[in-house]
């Protein structure tokens, strides 16, 4: 007997699913076809029952970090002698990320990435059954072309308590594109009881995606001192000599948080210690001489 339709799309799914996230493969294969299997699994839902975009989570800026507070604060000032403005709401429903909750039973997933257009996908469902079940009833392979179309990527998570999935999901937005944060739309096609925790936890912990991005300017000014350090005429390498005893302490010095509350202490001890600066700590040094 051929086997039938049902059986085509499984084998098909799966092996989308093999090529392209061979831990969620891993896990399907680990579900049974079974009734236990469909009895475990959320009623198929084929409507979306909430969407919510995060908008606006620089105008607390004074929750970041004293660098990263005064780069954005400059670009603001920039951005307003320049005539530039910032609209408070999105100007269309595209958004450059794209999270849904629940997959349920599937038909929802391609009308939310034709509305959307974006640019990451994060798929949170922590029910291996639901999962199963759509490999049944859904063509997957229609969702993975419409996002390789708009040259967009997809990941999966699998977290299933509230605080656990808005944590991750901030870490996998930060290290995708942090810039990009601003206008993030949720759509909740399942977890009715998660959503509103979910949500809550994006907005309170949004400042966190932008936390510290300074560290990047620091690393790129290391980098180019050390260059020009080590390609200038008048290097200098100083070689370590453990028979020789200074009679001095050092004070390596990095630009941290506790650099402010530090510096009345090497001032204080300036004249009898030798200081050395290192990264972009130079700068506030002079500053508080």
């Amino acid at each position: 007997m051929p086997p039938n339709n049902s059986d085509n799309l499984r084998s098909r799914n799966l092996a989308l699913f093999k090529r392209t996230s061979e831990h969620l493969y891993q896990r399907l294969m680990e579900v049974e076809e079974s009734s236990s299997a469909e009895e475990n699994a959320p009623p198929a839902e084929d409507r979306i029952r909430k969407i919510s975009r995060l908008t606006g989570y620089l105008a607390d800026i004074a929750r970041l970090d004293t660098y990263t507070f005064q780069f954005l604060k400059t670009a603001r000032e920039q951005a307003r002698d320049e005539g530039i403005a910032f609209f408070e709401t999105p100007r269309t429903a595209e958004s450059y990320v794209l999270v849904i909750l629940g997959v349920g039973d599937g038909t929802e997933l391609l009308s939310l990435v034709d509305r959307t257009k974006p640019h990451f996908v994060v798929i949170v469902e922590s029910n291996i059954s639901a999962m199963w079940r759509t490999i049944n009833g859904f063509d997957w392979q229609s969702l993975f072309q419409a996002l390789h179309e708009q040259k967009a990527k997809v990941q999966f998570l699998f977290e299933s308590e509230a605080d656990a999935i808005s944590a991750s999901l901030w870490r996998i937005i930060r290290r995708f594109n942090p810039c990009c944060a601003d206008g993030l739309t949720v759509a909740a096609i399942d977890y009715p009881e998660l959503t509103p925790k979910i949500l809550n936890n994006l907005h309170d912990e949004a400042f966190l995606i932008g936390a510290n991005l300074g560290f990047f300017y620091d690393e790129l000014l290391m980098l180019s001192n050390t260059y020009r350090n080590f390609t200038g005429k008048r290097r200098h390498i100083f070689r370590r000599q453990p028979d020789i005893d200074p009679g001095l302490p050092a004070f390596v010095v990095g630009s941290g948080p506790s650099l402010d509350w530090a510096l009345p202490a090497i001032r204080q001890h300036a004249e009898n210690a030798v200081i050395i600066s290192a990264g972009s700590a130079l700068r506030p040094l002079l500053k508080g001489d």
